[in-house]
């Protein structure tokens, strides 16, 4: 169940995602880190790929032929622009903190790219691990990547902290046409390297490049 401050962060953020769909996807249609880029040539013909907040399916253009696909993503406008611009590849409407209701499948990588920051608790971001690495093939890999938000003047000088909240690290963004503020958790190494080990899962890469960190974990 999720606490009060859990719910209204993750409602405004779907509802501030879905309102500006259109524009967002646009924004970021050919816009991929040169180092995420580099991550998913490495995804093997022919495998299973979980997409988690795939939003516009913007990274699919990068991935093999062939392989069975799956984006999850909370935004109705966002799966409708992604189902339009790949119809050959399947996309479900769900809340990734409900994963294990929304798939049973296992898969040979689980790429969750510039959503796992959204979460607003540690709890969260840790079942998240947890319920990654439940869906996730023997030898498969989970490929994540957040914001570097410490080492980024830029995205830094535009951050501030919320006074209504004591959770270290929590920062709220100016987005959506400047109308409304998106969360973000700014993680550190340290604290990303933390969460995977309790999670029972191997850091195999950790990176830092484009403005990110980057994971690639396995069992």
């Amino acid at each position: 169940m999720l606490s009060k401050r859990e719910q209204k962060i993750i409602e405004k953020l779907k509802v501030g995602y879905d309102s500006y769909a259109l524009d967002f996807a646009r924004s970021r249609q050919g816009l991929i880190w040169p180092e995420l880029q580099k991550i998913l040539l490495t995804v093997e013909a022919g495998s299973k790929v979980l997409d988690l907040g795939c939003g516009s399916g913007r990274i699919i253009s990068l991935l093999p032929s062939g392989i069975k696909y799956l984006g999850i993503d909370n935004g109705q406008k966002l799966l409708e622009s992604a189902q339009t611009r790949f119809p050959n590849y399947s996309f479900q409407l769900g809340d990734l903190i409900y994963l294990p209701k929304l798939t049973k499948e296992k898969f040979n990588y689980i790429i969750c790219a510039a959503v796992w920051h959204h979460l607003p608790s540690c709890r969260l971001r840790k079942k998240l691990l947890l319920d990654m690495k439940s869906r996730l093939e023997l030898n498969g890999k989970i490929i994540i990547s957040v914001w570097d938000l410490w080492h980024n003047p830029k995205l830094k000088s535009k951050a501030f902290l919320s006074l209504l909240s004591f959770h270290p690290g929590d920062v709220f963004f100016l987005g959506f046409k400047n109308k409304d503020y998106r969360y973000y958790h700014a993680f550190t190494k340290y604290e990303i390297k933390r969460l995977a080990k309790k999670a029972g899962l191997k850091v195999e890469k950790f990176s830092v490049a484009d403005g990110n960190y980057y994971l690639i974990l396995g069992l």
